[in-house]
């Protein structure tokens, strides 16, 4: 029987690719700089995804605050680790099928408590009710980013963005004062489009491994 192709197929195949390739470059930091260093998957049930996870109430200004960051604990504090709504690995991508349709978080670890961080959104993950979410990531989109030929607001449209467009990208860097740097880029169906409206592969890794000095596919600089 063939293998079902399903919107994150493509996707972890060339992520896999991307921390094996940069696997031994991670040894090599443990061994010869001393850095605590790794990569961290979190793989999430698409039926049970929602945005509001992500949200935190700010009582001074009567606001909601955007923390990609709180996915985690929030999503694990509302469906329950038994419930099995999501998957943990250590970066090795062997996460059952059915986390293959849902969003996916590759974290790049460094000391205890930072890291750089790509969640990947499906966009058929942002339909119903889940739409109106389309505001938040297109307010953290560069304006030159955002893909808006592929886009429309119509509400007949169960998916507001063309199936090219395959997945919002979240970038951002978490410290021990929580999330920051958040910015936000699409993926196409390619994922080595040269077009400015959206991210490469390459791109995301280079996000992950910035600020460390090092060139995650050659040597340390």
């Amino acid at each position: 029987m063939k293998e079902k192709i399903n919107i994150n197929t493509k996707l972890t195949k060339a992520l896999r690719e991307g921390v094996e390739h940069s696997h031994t470059l991670v040894e090599t930091i443990r061994k010869n700089h001393n850095e605590f260093v790794w990569y961290w998957l979190c793989s999430y049930d698409a039926a049970t995804f929602d945005p509001m996870d992500m949200f935190e109430p700010n009582l001074y200004d009567v606001s909601l605050d955007f923390n990609p960051g709180d996915l985690y604990g929030k999503y694990y504090d509302r469906t329950g680790h038994d419930s099995k709504k999501y998957y943990e690995s250590d970066g090795k991508f062997n996460m059952p099928k059915k986390f293959s349709d849902g969003p996916m978080l590759l974290n790049l670890g460094h000391y205890e408590t930072d890291s750089r961080n790509a969640l990947f959104i499906p966009t058929t993950c942002l339909t119903s009710c889940n739409s109106v979410f389309y505001r938040t990531l297109k307010k953290y989109t560069p304006k030159d980013c955002f893909p808006a030929d592929y886009y429309t607001d119509s509400y007949k449209l169960s998916n507001r963005m063309r199936p090219e467009v395959t997945h919002a990208v979240i970038l951002y860097t978490s410290n021990q004062d929580g999330d920051c740097d958040i910015s936000v880029r699409w993926l196409q169906d390619s994922l080595l489009s040269t077009y400015k409206e959206f991210i490469g592969i390459s791109e995301i890794f280079e996000h992950l491994w910035e600020g460390f000095q090092i060139d995650p596919f050659n040597n340390l600089y």
